[in-house]
């Protein structure tokens, strides 16, 4: 599992696509890196996990990171030269 350094984050882990959580598919693994690589660079928690199926079948892989630092990601992608993916996010429970 790949965790950032993100201060808020040390107590909680990223294991699967649940509840306050949010994907990111991208069209090919290499987008899916890159992305990996800008989120460890600004202590985003993110790990890699495999893209469901209910979700895409564009690309094997997906970004998996917390729901609150979905607007950092959407300003990284930005930033950078990637496309824009598709964001997908399941809202935290009450």
């Amino acid at each position: 599992m790949r965790e950032g350094a993100g201060g808020n984050h040390t107590d909680r882990k990223l294991i699967k696509f649940s509840a306050g959580t949010c994907i990111l598919v991208l069209s090919n693994i290499s987008q899916v890196l890159m992305v990996e690589k800008l989120a460890q660079e600004n202590a985003i928690p993110i790990d890699l996990i495999p893209t469901p199926r209910e979700i895409s079948s564009d690309c094997g892989m997906a970004a998996l990171f917390f729901e609150e630092d979905l607007e950092q990601i959407k300003r990284l992608l930005g930033e950078s030269s990637l496309t824009e993916g598709r964001f997908f996010c399941a809202p935290a429970q009450a």
